[in-house]
């Protein structure tokens, strides 16, 4: 991967990569950290200021354990979701039969 980067304050920085493939896979394999601490990402335009984006928001995964077993259900789990933040995703590789957790 072919990328540079420049830090605007503090906690700000900007990446430029310059091979789209590349570009979609950081995108797509979100969330990341360094050091502990979330990465948040976004894409920026030409004409947009870095300072002026909105980065309070990072997509996570989150496992609940003991689900009642009549309450595996993709509606369930959505509505869930939307009681932490803002649902993305079902995991759903096997999280609804057999495992302890959804």
């Amino acid at each position: 991967m072919i990328w540079r980067s420049l830090k605007l304050d503090s906690n700000l920085f900007v990446f430029q990569i310059f091979h789209w493939r590349d570009r979609e896979r950081v995108l797509e394999n979100e969330p990341w950290n360094f050091d502990n601490q979330v990465v948040i990402l976004s894409e920026i335009s030409w004409n947009e200021q870095p300072s002026d984006l909105s980065l309070d928001h990072a997509p996570m995964w989150v496992r609940v354990y003991d689900v009642p077993f009549n309450l595996k259900k993709p509606r369930f789990v959505e509505l869930l979701g939307e009681k932490v933040g803002s649902f993305i995703e079902l995991d759903k590789e096997g999280s609804l039969t057999q495992a302890k957790f959804i």
